[in-house]
């Protein structure tokens, strides 16, 4: 910390903190951890800033043979990382080596704010390679104006109005920024709006407008159908063309053992992802064998960090090549496909695959590939608290949470009309959109107040600067 432009008044003395007529100096010493305790037995034990309150620490720790002791109106200051900041002693009390106590022979709250004038710049004078600490030479060193005690008490009046009325005004922007939890009630608000879509109350007006539409047994019935055809088409083909057939990706039977919801509207059904989807993963071979990932190449892939709960993060991709993409054929994705994380931390997240160019899976992301419904549909459905609830209570708990393909199958999903699930997609984007612009409102709020409170300290630190140059009492 450099002191070499100080200014000093006229009638005023520079003198060192660690002069005597200023201060004595008393660096905290640690004793053993085996006289600490919590039932108050001894003084009242401060290791560091961790303890400091707004003006005095707050008492968690005693110790029953103290190494130093700080006396009751010590300024107390943070002497290893972060270094600093200051409080008072309220009563006489134990001091670790985080902490230096400053018994102060002029006036005490004058010696006090000035220290607080130089906070920030200790806070960026401490040394060390492990912690930043300030030595006792170091405090010792510090030079300070010394007006006679009738100033001194002058400008201590001046700076307690002043700051006073400073920090009442950081507390109201403090208080009101944290009164209300938005962030509670725009997810509550996801989670309403998640759950009513998927109870069917969403589109209980649409559905009184739109009687004619065919129901979700009639949407299974056609599924099937269209499924059937299309295999009968492929296996005609393979044998025209000489080639192997392959199994159905898609059931050909809806899974009749699942009980129905008699709660939800009568044009529904209950069904599970093993029937409306394809699921696959990269298999554990095919990496170990085949996967080389690189920082830069052709095909990128899709890693479980990649997938958030209802976001794709393009950020730190690996890639493979072509033609490990084109041999891992089943593996691939070309778009919008439903990915969930399997293993790990975001186990259950779930997003849609970008669209626009091919990726591939890496490990511990599975692809959910549905033919005749809505894909949005059921991915809103997966991000609903219904939806995660249902994943979460088949997770495998072990040294990683984890869900097997069988398990992703599994789920069961709540079924409307074709059109309906387009409804509903429809009104969950809007609804989605407008809880996101208020989001975005209360970030801009939150970020002004933080502004306003930056500007705050600035005028602090300007007043204090003030003080000290002899400018606030002319």
């Amino acid at each position: 910390m450099s002191q070499e432009e100080i200014v000093v008044p006229k009638g005023w003395e520079l003198k060192k903190l660690g002069d005597p007529d200023v201060s004595e100096i008393i660096m905290g010493q640690s004793p053993p951890s085996s006289t600490y305790n919590t039932e108050q037995n001894g003084l009242p034990f401060f290791q560091g800033k961790k303890d400091f309150g707004d003006k005095f620490p707050t008492t968690r720790t005693w110790c029953n043979k103290p190494k130093k002791i700080a006396k009751k109106g010590d300024i107390l200051i943070s002497v290893r990382a972060p270094v600093g900041s200051t409080n008072w002693a309220k009563e006489e009390c134990c001091i670790g080596r985080g902490l230096s106590a400053i018994r102060v022979k002029i006036e005490p709250e004058y010696v006090y704010y000035f220290i607080k004038s130089l906070e920030y710049k200790l806070s960026k004078s401490g040394t060390g390679s492990v912690f930043n600490s300030i030595s006792k030479d170091f405090l010792f060193q510090i030079q300070i104006q010394v007006p006679d005690t009738s100033t001194q008490k002058q400008i201590v009046a001046k700076l307690d109005h002043i700051l006073g009325e400073l920090e009442v005004k950081k507390k109201e922007i403090i208080e009101l920024k944290h009164k209300i939890n938005y962030e509670q009630i725009i997810n509550s608000s996801k989670k309403q709006f998640m759950k009513l879509a998927f109870d069917g109350m969403l589109t209980n007006e649409w559905r009184k407008n739109n009687s004619n539409i065919l129901s979700a047994q009639t949407l299974v019935e056609e599924i099937i159908k269209k499924r059937k055809k299309s295999y009968e088409l492929e296996l005609k083909k393979a044998k025209v063309n000489g080639t192997k057939k392959r199994k159905p990706k898609f059931l050909f039977e809806f899974p009749n053992s699942i009980q129905q919801n008699s709660k939800l509207p009568k044009s529904w059904i209950v069904t599970n992802i093993d029937f409306l989807a394809f699921v696959t993963k990269l298999a554990g071979f095919e990496y170990t064998k085949h996967f080389h990932p690189t920082n830069e190449g052709e095909i990128p892939l899709i890693r479980a960090q990649n997938v958030h709960m209802g976001q794709f993060n393009h950020s730190n991709l690996k890639f493979i090549s072509k033609n490990i993409s084109d041999f891992l054929e089943r593996s691939q994705i070309n778009g919008n496909e439903i990915l969930m994380g399997f293993v790990g931390a975001g186990t259950g997240n779930v997003c849609l695959a970008p669209n626009g160019k091919r990726w591939h899976l890496a490990p511990n992301v599975a692809k959910i590939d549905v033919d005749e419904i809505d894909r949005e549909y059921l991915c809103y459905f997966l991000q609903s608290p219904e939806g995660i609830t249902n994943t979460l209570s088949r997770l495998k708990i072990g040294a990683q949470p984890s869900l097997s393909m069988n398990t992703i199958r599994m789920i069961q999903v709540p079924l409307p009309p074709l059109e309906e699930q387009k409804e509903i997609v429809k009104l969950l984007k809007q609804k989605i959109i407008l809880i996101e612009s208020y989001q975005k409102q209360i970030n801009e709020l939150h970020e002004k107040q933080d502004i306003f409170i930056n500007n705050l300290n600035h005028i602090q630190s300007s007043v204090l600067d003030l003080a000290f140059s002899g400018k606030l009492i002319q």
